[in-house]
């Protein structure tokens, strides 16, 4: 063999290599888009270089701790802005808030925290989900460990809303949803969130309450989320913020469905009393309205407890 085919053979292998490290994702592995196959994880923390979707990935038993942890998000959105956001789930998990994640318009660091518990030693569900423009991707680390361990970062303290004098509080709630039947099978879930207080506004931060959707037909531990979108950070007395979801599953079944109202954990330990729940019991539904009145015997328990007691 001359020497000029050894050495494009030599070439052609170095741009092989190179190809496949480039189109390998970050951390080494495939990023899973099958949440019946997630990616398996081998250490912490988990990083990716995301397109569009929705991504699954596998925190094994033996990097899981029993009781409050933490989890960090960071990541850098492309030019245009995007969206990404976190969420922890398994057989018995998670209690408090488990989901963290930001939408924005501009290219800028995000660093987001939040704790939850975790009742025992299990394999944890992370789900990632992503939207960028066409062909742009989102660079994130997401990072775990138990509370108060110096991995973590926390948040910088908020700017605090003054405290009212006498002691208020505000109700948000959910009280039930409304299936409309768009095409085949698809459906469209809607309702509203309210500010049932009529004396006070809810005043909160931009990143502190969300709205979650969740198809709870098939599991009760495991429900399938449709929709988490932010809650304003302002609401005025008795005023509405309305959602909708779209949800195409694979067959005609009659659904179930679960809206969730989330806080931050650390809405709890500020100062302000603008954005504490004094309701909770409200913060949850699986009260479908047929008609003109909410069918109840179409409600199921709780499946998961309320941000807070």
């Amino acid at each position: 063999m001359t020497h000029a085919k050894v050495l494009t053979k030599l070439l052609l292998s170095v741009l092989f290599m190179l190809t496949v490290f480039l189109l390998t994702p970050a951390g080494g592995a495939a990023q899973s888009r099958d949440r019946e196959s997630p990616t398996v994880v081998d250490s912490l923390p988990i990083r990716g270089n995301l397109g569009t979707g929705t991504y699954y990935y596998q925190i094994p038993e033996g990097l899981v701790s029993e009781g409050s942890a933490s989890a960090r998000l960071n990541f850098t959105p492309p030019d245009g802005g995007g969206s990404l956001t976190a969420n922890f789930s398994g057989r018995r998990c998670c209690e408090g808030e488990p989901t963290l994640g930001e939408s924005t318009g501009y290219s800028h660091d995000i660093g987001l925290n939040t704790t939850f518990t975790i009742p025992g030693r299990q394999d944890l569900l992370v789900t990632i989900d992503v939207a960028v423009a066409p062909k742009q991707t989102i660079r994130f680390s997401l990072a775990m460990a138990p509370a108060g361990s110096s991995v973590l970062i926390k948040p910088p303290r908020p700017e605090l809303t003054p405290t009212t004098p006498g002691g208020v509080c505000t109700d948000l709630g959910v009280d039930f949803y409304v299936v409309n039947n768009l095409r085949g099978f698809t459906k469209k879930i809607s309702g509203a969130v309210r500010n049932y207080t009529t004396t006070h506004p809810f005043k909160s931060y931009e990143r502190g309450q969300w709205l979650q959707v969740f198809d709870i037909t098939d599991s009760t531990r495991g429900p399938v989320r449709l929709l988490q979108v932010r809650i304003p950070k302002d609401m005025a007395p008795g005023a509405m913020f309305t959602y909708g979801a779209v949800h195409t599953p694979s067959d005609g079944r009659r659904r179930r469905y679960q809206i969730k109202i989330v806080y931050g954990a650390w809405l709890v330990r500020d100062r302000s009393e603008f954005n504490d729940d004094c309701n909770p019991a409200n913060d949850t539904t699986e009260t479908e309205m047929i008609s003109s009145s909410p069918r109840e015997e179409r409600t199921i328990e709780a499946i998961e407890p309320v941000p807070r007691p």
